[in-house]
């Protein structure tokens, strides 16, 4: 059998008097100080150091004059030889083996390496004055 709205009465779910809280005086929230601005009293009176002067731009130095009047020659620049290919009659080619092919490497990074370090000497050496 279905319950029906007016069968259902309403209980009230505290029958005991109710307590009065009293609210107790609640502390004063005290806000913070705000930051003191400018300096702090402490700081010691030093006096602003002056400007440091602005680098001149370098003018570049006129060359030595020689007698011959005759501009210096630039040094010559090393040229790669190339490698020449064989005549296909005269060599019989075979494939590089994987050993070959790590020797080449090895002596191309050799190289290389060996470039970097004598152009870095280069550059700093001028920097030095010797």
């Amino acid at each position: 059998m279905p319950i029906k709205m007016t069968d259902i009465t309403e209980i009230p779910i505290v029958d005991e008097p109710a307590v009065e809280v009293s609210e107790a005086p609640a502390e004063e929230v005290v806000a913070p100080k705000p930051k003191a601005r400018g300096r702090p009293k402490g700081a010691l009176n030093k006096p602003k150091a002056p400007p440091k002067p602005k680098r001149a731009p370098r003018a570049a130095a006129p060359p030595p004059e020689s007698e011959d009047d005759e501009p210096p020659e630039p040094p010559p620049r090393a040229r790669r030889t190339r490698a020449r290919a064989a005549s296909p009659d005269s060599v019989d080619m075979e494939p590089p083996t994987a050993q070959d092919i790590a020797a080449q490497v090895i002596h191309m990074l050799s190289s290389r390496r060996t470039d970097q370090r004598a152009a870095r000497r280069e550059k700093y050496r001028g920097w030095c004055g010797q």
